[in-house]
């Protein structure tokens, strides 16, 4: 520390002579102690600012293969390849297939956590992992996201993107078209293995469309059925308006039944129809006018329109019924197969109990109306189901019924 003393000259006296060389020599002294001060004085160094830390290398995901194809079964098989580049080990959350965009309304993300549930990788190891399931989507962009957690609980995720292109299936089966009211209506066809088949025409719910269902249709054709997928008005490839099930779509319907009795194989006295969600409304439409359909399943339908409109809570669902079905009460009294007089040759109704969008009372309700007018009526219901059935428990009751009633 540097401390300046200062002498102050006594008071003067009056008379004495101004004596100012204390004060000058103080002044000077001072001056002098400063300088020596500083220039001796240890210089202040400035601090280089730290190195910024180089953040941690962060695991990678990918896949073997950029793109994939699905097998003769619609089956996906993909590996990837984990490997851990922190230095603490990292454990294994979740794992989710977004199929992306497709040319219908976007599908949901699958979870298919269940291949990593429990796993962890080490510090600097690496591990590899397998998904085989199902193909949803003919051609597109597959994105798989992994997400993790460290020691500290802190998550992260990481992706994974796959081509998904078309596979020996698609190639086999390529879209047909016929024309009604002057557009084109997309169909395939799936033939059985043998050379006199019933015939069994497939019909998809919102959403879908007749190339989505060819896994189902595969699966039927190999249980003895000749099966033709449709495709609705407005939906894959086929033209027009997505009428909700109006006049448009029963009329397509009918040609697709019609080229179903002609297709090579099958027998014109055995042929059937299936229905899924708004595809289940149509074919029990359609069955309600035409007696040689001689069988129907009908799976998580609707059959009053009012009573689905006014039960809704989504306004956008609500919103697509208007668009379609108009404002005309006439035309959703022809949508709603409960105020159709028509009664189908037979009838096999699937539906959840605990369905939100279509209340299970509407099918209750249909049933027992078609047993009043003296029809053949199956039903089942599933106890702990919302909108989508177990697929198992569907196909072995629907197939067991269509056997019996179309003499397979």
């Amino acid at each position: 520390m540097l401390a300046c003393i200062e002498t102050v000259p006594s008071r003067r006296r009056s008379g004495d002579p101004v004596n100012d060389r204390p004060v000058i020599r103080s002044t000077l002294r001072h001056l002098a102690l400063l300088i020596v001060a500083i220039a001796f004085a240890p210089a202040v160094a400035t601090a280089d600012p730290k190195p910024a830390l180089a953040p941690l290398p962060l695991p990678t995901f990918t896949a073997d293969s950029s793109k994939i194809e699905a097998d003769e079964h619609l089956t996906w098989s993909i590996r990837f390849n984990l490997q851990n580049r922190l230095p603490a080990g990292i454990y294994l959350d979740s794992l989710n297939l977004d199929p992306g965009e497709t040319h219908v309304e976007r599908t949901k993300v699958f979870d298919i956590s269940r291949i990593v549930a429990g796993n962890s990788v080490s510090a600097g190891e690496s591990q590899g992992l397998g998904y085989t399931g199902p193909a949803v989507v003919e051609h597109g962009r597959l994105t798989f996201r992994l997400g993790f957690h460290r020691g500290d609980k802190s998550r992260t995720s990481l992706t994974a993107t796959v081509e998904a292109m078309p596979g020996p299936v698609s190639r086999d089966h390529p879209s047909q078209f016929l024309t009604v009211n002057g557009r084109r209506v997309e169909y395939l066809t799936f033939p059985a293995r043998r050379d006199s088949s019933p015939g069994l025409l497939l019909v998809h719910g919102r959403g879908d469309d007749a190339r989505t269902l060819m896994r189902t249709a595969l699966r039927i054709a190999g249980l003895g059925y000749t099966v033709l997928a449709v495709s609705l008005p407005g939906y894959g490839q086929s033209e027009g308006p997505a009428d909700v099930v109006g006049t448009l779509t029963v009329q397509a319907l009918g040609a697709a039944f019609d080229q179903l009795k002609v297709t090579r194989g099958v027998d014109a006295k055995r042929t059937g129809a299936w229905g899924i969600g708004t595809g289940a409304t149509g074919v029990t439409l359609l069955a309600q006018g035409r007696a040689d359909i001689r069988a129907t399943v009908a799976e998580a339908g609707f059959y009053d329109l009012w009573a689905l409109y006014r039960a809704l809570k989504d306004p956008g669902l609500r919103e697509s019924i208007v668009r379609g079905a108009g404002s005309d009460s006439s035309g959703w009294r022809a949508r709603s197969p409960v105020l159709n007089p028509g009664t189908p040759t037979s009838i096999l109704i699937l539906h959840g109990e605990k369905d939100t969008v279509v209340a299970v009372q509407q099918a209750r309700g249909f049933a027992e109306s078609l047993k009043a007018r003296g029809g053949d009526v199956e039903t089942r219901f599933f106890p702990n189901s919302l909108r989508d059935l177990p697929p198992g428990d569907v196909t072995r009751t629907a197939i067991e019924y269509l056997d019996r009633k179309l003499g397979k």
